[in-house]
């Protein structure tokens, strides 16, 4: 069943309104029509089940038949990616949308080389909808949070809401496993440095916060392969 996330403005007692670039997509693309299900999902990752009840050249109407809100998953999942250059973030974004991730952070640290400007709104619109499209696809019930990007200082104030950090470094020496040994909390931030890697300065900062370092291996990964394979490996031990 098609799925399409909706604003809770939308939402009435027993009916839906559909709006934008969805009603295009619904009626040339899928060609759906009247009496035809679909699944909407609103900002508080409610899940309406509904019935196409009339299709307009601007909106679509649809009866919610039924609703409920799946559980979230468990611990809070946050990654702090390093500013990578070019699109890279784009890949990043995607995939850890795919791998449930709650939040994703771009952070400007010391080796990061593209530096936020005037074009930062139209790139954190267009992560944004690179983060629903991949909500779409992967059946997911919410979106994931996309913030602007954010600096060192601001970052380690950040973290301190944490229950743990992992930082993932190419000179850990500890797997990822021995640096989430214990770890009961609710809230998980993860973080990944651009390209070049976290400068000593910055993992020193971390360390001090009590973050946790980890390796992924012994092979050197691009900046927008390590957050795939670090959360596919946390989702993995915390079976979340």
């Amino acid at each position: 069943m098609s799925r399409f996330f909706v604003g809770s403005e939308s939402i009435d007692v027993d009916q839906a309104h559909i709006h934008g670039s969805d009603v295009h997509h619904i009626r040339d693309v899928l060609r759906l029509k009247a009496g035809d299900k679909l699944t909407l999902i609103d900002e508080s990752a409610t899940e309406f089940a509904c019935e196409i009840s009339e299709i307009h050249s601007d909106h679509i109407t649809a009866r919610i038949v039924s609703s409920h809100q799946p559980l979230k998953a468990v611990p809070y999942l946050a990654l702090f990616q390093g500013i990578p250059k070019g699109r890279k973030l784009d890949l990043v974004v995607e995939k850890a949308t795919e791998l449930g991730v709650d939040r994703i952070t771009p952070v400007l640290c010391e080796r990061s080389v593209p530096r936020p400007d005037s074009s930062s709104d139209s790139r954190l619109r267009r992560w944004r909808r690179i983060a629903q499209s991949a909500a779409k696809q992967c059946r997911r019930a919410s979106i994931p949070e996309i913030t602007g990007p954010m600096g060192w200082p601001e970052l380690t104030e950040e973290l301190r809401d944490f229950d743990r950090v992992v930082v993932f470094w190419e000179a850990a020496t500890e797997p990822v496993d021995s640096a989430l040994a214990d770890f009961e909390g609710r809230r998980l931030a993860i973080l990944i440095g651009p390209e070049g890697g976290l400068a000593a300065s910055e993992v020193d900062s971390l360390m001090a916060l009590g973050a946790k370092p980890a390796w992924l291996g012994p092979r050197i990964l691009r900046t927008e392969t390590a957050p795939i394979v670090a959360l596919a490996i946390v989702n993995f031990i915390l079976k979340r």
